[in-house]
């Protein structure tokens, strides 16, 4: 058709202004009579039709058709190699038509042109047509080698596709059995190019063949992008499989240089696989190594990230495991100055974990591969960390039941023992009264060191030296409450008032049962009847004791018991007689607990055995409570003698 649109152009441009008709003659080869040849022609004419109505016409033949300047005819021929004998039949009689006059070389078709003017006349029409810009039209050479490079193009790029889509690469694992399937494939799609095309004028077979080219390199593309994407994401997963193990081992590089080295072992491992693909220049893979350095770098980011915050919290743990047992020993033992102490104590331990990574010049660096804002960050984060920890360790120690047994430890300490830690012996009540007094005294005058963290030198509390009171504080609190409720993460604010108050109250109940404990002995050990009671004892008494005196039957008991303690002294049988007594007095006791027991027993029996358990453990706690108690008044009244 494109043929067929440059003649009607020309022809218009040449010959508009006489209208002579050409005869347009259409041979149909392959001709198989299934479709009628005058359905053919008609399909013919219509395409024809529509060429000429898309021309660019010559003023005055606007309204004019094709039928004004051309006659169209058509011809069959039938196929040569499957219908050989009609085939000859066929050119025989378009032969014949060619000597008609009145078939196809008709006189009303004949310019008037004589044999020895022709060529003249040819190479002004030709030169016509070459000086009109207007018409650009390519010479018949390269319309018919684009027409035919188009053709054997398309017949080779569908013979590829074909032939690739049959191929199923998501089962072939090896990239070198990839490779050599596109160089195959690709290798074979321009070679059957180049021996059908290369016949055809160079610069259209070159042309269409880059354009061919770039058809196959695009499909194949398709497969070697992903294989491309594989290759990425195995290089990446060996990245941090590498950084990993390294950990691991405990490699002696540093954090950037063992990133810098599994860098560069995952790019050299991806641009050795991925070459096996580069079997033209289309297949590189510089934008797929971009992306690779690309993810690197921000999984390189993610790894630092993590690698911090795994620092710091090594670093924070350390902190708090050796600064917690000291707070604990320092408020354990309470003194006015201890909050000194602890201050001082948490400085020396912040300079001690920030001392591997401070430079000279007063910044940090904690060898991650960071920048100077983020290691000055993360210092920040780091002392921020510290007074969190330093504030959450006594929030959590100190409470109203912990201060009050500190505080009851210390009131026994200064109460029961001297200041060498040996127990004190109670004298009188007096000396008990004053020790009291003054181990009270004491030991109240530290409550305060417990309500407010507060520095004995200057008096103040201790203020972090950064910000941490609105770290955690829950969002949406009522704005209307108390500011001892709506903060309670003051770093130095303790214990309320009403929490203060409950220690003072618990801690005077047990130190006033302490002090009745330690004064009874001594009060008992001091207790004296006074004489004149005797006297009183003896006047009112007096007849009574002499009548006991008097009395016959004490006189003969007396004799009766004197005499046998003699006879059985000089027969030295007072040892065996009082054996024999003592041994009848323990038999005596295992009877009487036999019976016991077994009434005992008999009675858990009427009685649940919950009941029964309570019963026997609140005897036995009673039983052994006295026996507590009278041993330690017989302790304290020997110690006293």
């Amino acid at each position: 058709m494109e043929l067929l649109k440059t003649v009607f152009e020309v022809n218009l441009s040449l010959f508009s202004s006489n209208r002579q008709k050409c005869l347009l003659l259409f041979v149909i080869r392959d001709f198989t009579g299934v479709t009628p040849l005058s359905n053919l022609s008609n399909s013919l004419t219509t395409d024809l039709n529509k060429v000429w109505e898309s021309l660019n016409k010559p003023d005055g033949c606007e309204e004019l058709g094709l039928t004004d300047f051309f006659d169209l005819k058509f011809e069959s021929i039938a196929h040569k190699h499957f219908q050989p004998e009609k085939f000859e039949i066929d050119i025989k009689a378009l032969g014949d038509k060619f000597y008609d006059d009145t078939a196809l070389l008709n006189t009303k078709y004949h310019r008037g042109i004589p044999v020895d003017a022709w060529t003249l006349y040819s190479q002004q029409i030709w030169e016509q047509i070459e000086l009109n810009k207007d018409l650009d039209l390519p010479t018949q050479q390269i319309l018919v080698a684009r027409f035919r490079c188009d053709e054997i193009s398309e017949q080779a790029y569908i013979a590829f596709e074909k032939e690739f889509r049959d191929i199923d690469f998501s089962t072939i694992q090896e990239p070198e059995k990839i490779a050599e399937i596109f160089q195959k494939l690709r290798t074979k799609t321009l070679q059957d190019y180049d021996e059908q095309a290369s016949r055809y004028m160079n610069s259209v077979y070159l042309e269409r063949k880059s354009t061919l080219q770039e058809k196959v390199d695009l499909l194949l593309k398709e497969v070697h992008s992903k294989q491309l994407d594989k290759l990425n994401k195995k290089a990446l997963t060996e990245f941090t499989e590498h950084i990993t193990k390294a950990k691991k081992a405990r490699t002696k590089l540093s954090f950037p240089e063992l990133l810098q080295e599994s860098s560069k072992i995952a790019e050299n491992n991806f641009i050795k696989s991925a070459t096996i693909f580069h079997i033209a220049e289309a297949f590189n893979y510089n934008h797929a190594l971009s992306k690779l350095q690309f993810a690197i770098v921000e999984t390189s980011e993610q790894l630092k990230k993590k690698e911090k915050a795994n620092l710091v919290a090594r670093i924070t743990k350390r902190f708090q495991n050796t600064f917690k047992e000291q707070i604990f020993d320092s408020l354990s033992s309470p003194m006015p100055d201890t909050w000194d102490i602890i201050l001082n104590d948490f400085e020396v331990k912040k300079v001690a974990m920030f001392a591997p990574f401070k430079r000279d010049d007063g910044t940090y660096n904690f060898k991650l591969g960071l920048s100077e804002k983020e290691n000055q960050d993360t210092a920040f984060q780091l002392e921020k960390t510290f007074w969190l920890k330093f504030r959450d360790i006594i929030h959590d120690f100190i409470s109203e039941d912990t201060v009050s047994r500190i505080l009851r430890n210390k009131f026994e300490d200064l109460f029961k023992y001297d200041e060498e830690g040996t127990p004190k012996i109670w004298k009188s009540a007096a000396d008990v009264d004053v020790q009291y007094n003054k181990a009270k005294v004491e030991t109240f005058a530290l409550l305060p060191l417990f309500a407010t963290a507060a520095l004995k030198s200057t008096g103040e509390e201790i203020v972090p030296s950064i910000d941490i009171s609105h770290e955690d504080e829950l969002d949406g609190y009522d704005e209307f409450e108390d500011d001892e409720y709506a903060n309670p993460h003051i770093f130095a604010h303790l214990l309320t008032n009403k929490e203060q108050n409950n220690i003072f109250k618990k801690l005077k109940r047990e130190t006033d049962v302490i002090y009745v404990d330690a004064k009874r002995p001594v009060v008992t050990s001091t207790t004296q009847i006074p004489l004149y009671i005797y006297v009183i004892i003896a006047v009112l008494g007096w007849n009574e004791f002499m009548a006991i005196l008097r009395n016959p039957l004490l006189f003969v008991l007396s004799i009766i018991t004197v005499t046998g303690v003699y006879f059985a002294y000089n027969a030295e049988m007072l040892g065996p007689m009082l054996s024999i007594g003592f041994a009848m007095l323990d038999q005596t006791k295992k009877v009487a607990k036999e019976k016991l027991k077994d009434i005992l027993l008999d009675d858990d029996v009427r009685v649940p055995p919950s009941r029964a358990s309570t019963q026997a453990t609140l005897v036995a706690e009673s039983i052994e409570l006295d026996d507590l108690r009278k041993l330690s008044n017989s302790t304290t009244i020997a110690v006293e003698e």
